[in-house]
C-alpha cells in the first residue's frame, strides 16, 4: 500500500506529464492494435473473393487480328502449361462512361458475352434484378463487385458508354464475384448480351480497342513470366505486340489491388512507433528530473517510514498505472474501430470482407 499511495502522489503531483504519457500511450495502442487486426484482412478478403469466383489465376489478351494458334504451344513448350481456355472479348481502354447522376468516369474495360464469361469463371451473381426484371431489360449489364462496393452503383442504375459522340446506355442487372479485372488500374471486366457484344466489337474496333483473344490459365509454380512470354511471342511472329497486348494475373491485381490499404496500414505502424518512442523519451525526462528531486526529498520520505526499495518501486507502479490508463482506451477504440476498417478495406479493395471482426 506504501508503493501504490507514493505512486499516487507522484500522479497527483505530477498531473499534465501523466496526462501526456498517457494520451502518447493511447495512441500508440490504439494505432498498434488497428495495424495488428487488419494487417492480414485485405490479404485474405482478396484471396477468399477470388477462390469464389473461380477464375484462373492468368490471362493473356493479344487483339485478334495479330492473334496466332503458335502462341498456344509457347506456353506449353516453354511453361509447360497444358490446361488453358481460348475465348474472346472487346477491349476498350480509358472509355468515358456517364452514371445515372450524370457523374462523369472513365474505366478501361473489358467486355465479354455470358457464354465467355462462363467458361473463364462460375459466374456467381450477388445484389441483382429478379430475374423476371432481367429479361426485360434491353441492354443489361453485370458489373464487377468494385462498382457496387466501392462505387455505390445498385442494380436498375444507368450505366452509359460514350464513344465517338454516341451514347450507349445500360441498366446495370446486377453484380457478380469477379477473378481478374476487378481493379481501377488494371481493368475491369463487363459482362454484356450477345447483341451488345458484337455492336462493341465493331464500333470499338479502332488502333488498341476492338477484338482480343484470350488466353486463360493458372501460371502459379510455372516460372511463367507475362513480358517474356510476350517477347517469345514477338520472336515467333516477327511482330511488335507491345500496343496489341496485355496481360493479368492474381498477382499483378492482388498487388495493385492492396497497395494503398498496406501503405495506410504500415503508415500506422510507423506513427505508433513515433508515439511510443516520444512516450519513451517523456519518461526518461521524468526519470532524469525525478533522480534530482529523489536526491531531495529521499531522506523525507525515509522519515515518513518509506523504504528505499519502495521508493524505488513507486516509480515503476507511477508509469506502469500511467500506461494503464492510456492503453484501456487504445484497445477498446481499436474495437470500435475495427468495423470502420472493414467497411474501408473493402471499398478499397472492391471486394466483401470475410473475415469476423476481432477485438
Amino acid at each position: 500500500m506504501n508503493i501504490l499511495r507514493l505512486s499516487l502522489f507522484k500522479l497527483k503531483k505530477n498531473k499534465k506529464e501523466a496526462a501526456a504519457i498517457a494520451f502518447l500511450t493511447m495512441i500508440t495502442t490504439l494505432m498498434l492494435a488497428v495495424f495488428m487486426a487488419n494487417i492480414s484482412k485485405a490479404n485474405k478478403a482478396y484471396d477468399d473473393s477470388f477462390a469464389q469466383s473461380g477464375s484462373k489465376d492468368s490471362c493473356v489478351m493479344i487483339k485478334k487480328d495479330k492473334y496466332r494458334d503458335e502462341y498456344k504451344d509457347l506456353l506449353n513448350s516453354e511453361y509447360g502449361i497444358r490446361d488453358m481456355t481460348e475465348t474472346e472479348c472487346v477491349y476498350g481502354f480509358a472509355l468515358d462512361y456517364k452514371t445515372s447522376n450524370g457523374d462523369e468516369r472513365t474505366y478501361v474495360s473489358v467486355f465479354v458475352p455470358e457464354k465467355n464469361e462462363r467458361k473463364i469463371e462460375n459466374f456467381v451473381k450477388t445484389d441483382k434484378l429478379t430475374d423476371e426484371e432481367t429479361e426485360k431489360l434491353e441492354h443489361p449489364i453485370w458489373l464487377p463487385m468494385f462498382f457496387s462496393i466501392g462505387e455505390g452503383y445498385e442494380p436498375g442504375d444507368t450505366l452509359t458508354v460514350c464513344k465517338n459522340g454516341r451514347d450507349y446506355p445500360f441498366t446495370i442487372a446486377g453484380f457478380y464475384k469477379t477473378g481478374l479485372y476487378n481493379d481501377s488500374g488494371i481493368g475491369y471486366k463487363m459482362v454484356i448480351s450477345d447483341n451488345d457484344y458484337e455492336l462493341f466489337k465493331l464500333i470499338l474496333d479502332d488502333g488498341v480497342y476492338g477484338a482480343y483473344t484470350t488466353l486463360w490459365f493458372n501460371s502459379a509454380n510455372t516460372g511463367y513470366k507475362e513480358d517474356i512470354f510476350i517477347e517469345s511471342c514477338e520472336r515467333l511472329s516477327g511482330e511488335d505486340l507491345n500496343s496489341y497486348s496485355t496481360y493479368n494475373s492474381t498477382r499483378n491485381e492482388k498487388l495493385n489491388s492492396l497497395q494503398f490499404i498496406n501503405m495506410f496500414m504500415y503508415f500506422l505502424a510507423f506513427f505508433s512507433g513515433v508515439t511510443m518512442l516520444s512516450a519513451v523519451l517523456m519518461i526518461m525526462h521524468r526519470i532524469t528530473n525525478d533522480i534530482e528531486d529523489q536526491m531531495q526529498q529521499i531522506g523525507v520520505l525515509e522519515a515518513l517510514g518509506y523504504r528505499s526499495r519502495e521508493i524505488s518501486l513507486s516509480y515503476v507502479y507511477e508509469y506502469v498505472i500511467t500506461a494503464g490508463i492510456g492503453a484501456v482506451p487504445g484497445v477498446v477504440g481499436a474495437f470500435l474501430v475495427s468495423p470502420l476498417m472493414n467497411l474501408g478495406i473493402q471499398g478499397m479493395i472492391g471486394r466483401p470482407m470475410t473475415v469476423k471482426t476481432e477485438g
